[in-house]
C-alpha cells in the first residue's frame, strides 16, 4: 500500500476545514446514506468522481479544486469500515459503488474519527486551467459565517448556509472568488 491517501474538496469548504483544524466526517449530499458517515479518501492522486467538490464552481473559476495529501496509516479500506456498522446495508454498499463509475471504489479508503491537522501531510490547490500548486494559508475570518483563504491573488470566500442534520441534510456554502 502507498505512504499516502487523498481526500478532495473544493475552496468553498476549505477554509471551514482550516479553521476547525480537522477534517470532519460530514453527511454525504447524495443517497441519503446513514450514520455514522465516514471520511473519504483515495489512493488515486487524481481524484474520485464522487468527492464532494462544485464542479460548477470549478469550471466557472469561483472555486479551486482541493487536495490534501494524508497518511495511508490513518485510514482503512472503506469496506472494512462500513462492515463494521450493520446501518450501512449491502444496498447502501451496492448504491455507493454505482457512485463510484467503474471501479474507483476500489482506491477508497475511510475512518470514522475527524482527521487533526497534524495528520495532514500537504494541502494543493488546482484551478481550471492550472497544475496541482502547494498551499499553506490561513482562514480569515470575515463574518460570522463568511470565512475566506487566499490564493495568489484571488480571495475566495466562503459563506456557510445552516444544514438541518436532524433530516439529513448537508451544510451547503456560498462562494465567491475575487481579485485582491
Amino acid at each position: 500500500m502507498t505512504d499516502h491517501v487523498y481526500h478532495f474538496t473544493d475552496t468553498g469548504r476549505l477554509p471551514w476545514i482550516v479553521a476547525d483544524g480537522a477534517l470532519i466526517p460530514g453527511r454525504n449530499n447524495s443517497g441519503r446514506y446513514p450514520d455514522p458517515d465516514f471520511l473519504w479518501a483515495t489512493t488515486n492522486p487524481r481524484g474520485s468522481m464522487s468527492a464532494t467538490w462544485s464542479k460548477e464552481g470549478y469550471r466557472q473559476q469561483i472555486t479551486r479544486l482541493v487536495r490534501f495529501t494524508l497518511w495511508a496509516c490513518d485510514f482503512e479500506p472503506w469496506l472494512d469500515v462500513v462492515g463494521r456498522y450493520p446501518a450501512w446495508t449491502s444496498g447502501f454498499v451496492e448504491n455507493l459503488k454505482l457512485t463510484a463509475r467503474g471501479d474507483h471504489h476500489i482506491d477508497w479508503v475511510a475512518r470514522v474519527e475527524p482527521l487533526q491537522s497534524i495528520g495532514w501531510a500537504a494541502i494543493h490547490t488546482k484551478g481550471y486551467d492550472g497544475d496541482w500548486r502547494p498551499w499553506a494559508g490561513s482562514a480569515m475570518v470575515l463574518a460570522d459565517d463568511t470565512l475566506a483563504i487566499q490564493v495568489d491573488d484571488a480571495l475566495y470566500e466562503s459563506h456557510r448556509i445552516g444544514a438541518d442534520r436532524a433530516a439529513g441534510q448537508p451544510m451547503a456554502y456560498a462562494v465567491t472568488r475575487r481579485r485582491i
